[in-house]
């Protein structure tokens, strides 16, 4: 399950004036890449399944354990001004990585 996650949300809004949400990968990160202590899929760090009317702004998200921001199955959602950090060693951070979009 993801940290921040959401099935079937309407006006839904993350914004800020570039505080950040960390992911703390790194724990999750250790255990994929020792491969026998990872028991589960390693978590997105906002995950929405079938919602509307999403705005993500202005927001740093940082250290995410897998995907950083994965609309799925969403309408209107509108994603700008984040950044997304990880290290460069960090396994599979893509930082928005939408799934199937619904008109």
């Amino acid at each position: 399950m993801s940290s921040l996650h959401g099935d079937g949300l309407h006006d839904v809004v993350i914004t800020g004036e570039n505080e950040t949400i960390d992911g703390q990968g790194d724990i999750w990160w250790n255990m994929w890449k020792q491969r026998s202590s990872l028991q589960f899929t390693r978590p997105n760090l906002i995950e929405f399944l079938n919602s509307k009317n999403i705005i993500i702004a202005n927001v740093i998200f940082r250290n995410s354990p897998f995907w950083n921001i994965h609309p799925v199955y969403c309408s209107h959602a509108v994603i700008r001004y984040v950044t997304i950090l990880a290290p460069a060693d960090s396994p599979n951070n893509d930082g928005i990585d939408p799934g199937l979009v619904r008109d």
